[in-house]
């Protein structure tokens, strides 16, 4: 039986994952308009701003990160099916995509788990997704501020 709870979070983490994935497309876009029917979302989301440590323990920031498409997804190592299922999505969408274009995408996997997601356990996990993930945590405080900023 799953808990009501958990349900409620992985759709949480569905819609997250379809809505980065909407970010990447429009990252992608050059100056030129798009030549295909859509909204063009540019603005929509608040500047990617945190100051967390990654999985190789380092404490990073959004500003080092800049100049790549980065797809921020909320998750936890400990989950079942929802996340490793959303990053097997968000790799195999960044894997068709060129190889110009790969290189330019960045996935970052916030763990909203700090209490077992340490950064050790973080690479181990992401690495199995590929090297386009980085893994990130933070403490509760600083994490709960960036889950609220992204809703």
């Amino acid at each position: 039986m799953i808990k009501p709870c958990f349900q409620h979070h992985a759709k949480r983490f569905a819609s997250i994952a379809l809505m980065m994935l909407a970010i990447l497309l429009v990252g992608c876009m050059g100056d030129d308009p798009p030549d295909w029917h859509g909204t063009e979302i540019s603005g929509v989301m608040p500047k990617l701003e945190f100051d967390l440590i990654d999985s190789q323990g380092t404490r990073v920031s959004g500003d080092d990160y800049s100049g790549q498409v980065r797809m921020l997804f909320f998750g936890f190592t400990s989950c079942p099916d929802v996340c490793p299922t959303a990053l097997q999505k968000l790799s195999q969408a960044v894997s068709g995509l060129s190889t110009e274009n790969q290189e330019e995408v960045l996935t970052l996997f916030v763990s909203v788990d700090p209490q077992r997601d340490t950064p050790e356990r973080l690479a181990e996990y992401v690495n199995f997704f590929g090297d386009k993930i980085i893994g990130l945590t933070g403490n509760a405080s600083d994490l709960r501020t960036l889950t609220q900023r992204y809703r």
